[in-house]
């Protein structure tokens, strides 16, 4: 649609095959390698990709409502079928974790989810 490297645009198809290729060169599922390489050295215990969400984060979810009529409805949860695309459930202090690490070029306390120079391509236009 554009030449390379005049836009940066969010693509939910581009974030599911990036998820791919994480997989392909990890050999690890997405939950699995997004679990064991971001939410736990970072603590991020109320933080998921899984769905649907696992038992022990289930009690926690925020319910979401519609109004129609003068009146609130409760709605069910929205399960997202490509899980990397926006499939992520946290908390308000999980995500500021995560956050910080991006802030501190991939570090909280003493993990590192990323490298410095990583961070420094992240961060740049």
């Amino acid at each position: 649609m554009r030449p390379p490297g005049q836009f940066a645009s969010y693509s939910n198809h581009g974030t599911g095959i990036a998820a791919l290729l994480v997989e392909k060169v990890s050999g690890m599922s997405w939950n699995d390698y997004v679990e064991k390489n971001i939410l736990k050295p970072l603590g991020m215990e109320h933080t998921t990709f899984r769905q649907p969400v696992p038992d022990p984060l289930s009690a926690n979810l925020a319910k979401g409502y519609s109004y129609d009529d003068g009146e609130f409805h409760q709605e069910p949860f929205v399960y997202v079928p490509m899980a990397p695309v926006a499939s992520a459930s946290t908390s308000a202090t999980d995500i500021a974790k995560f956050m910080l690490a991006h802030l501190n070029q991939g570090q909280l306390r003493s993990s590192c989810i990323f490298k410095t120079e990583t961070a420094r391509q992240m961060h740049s236009e």
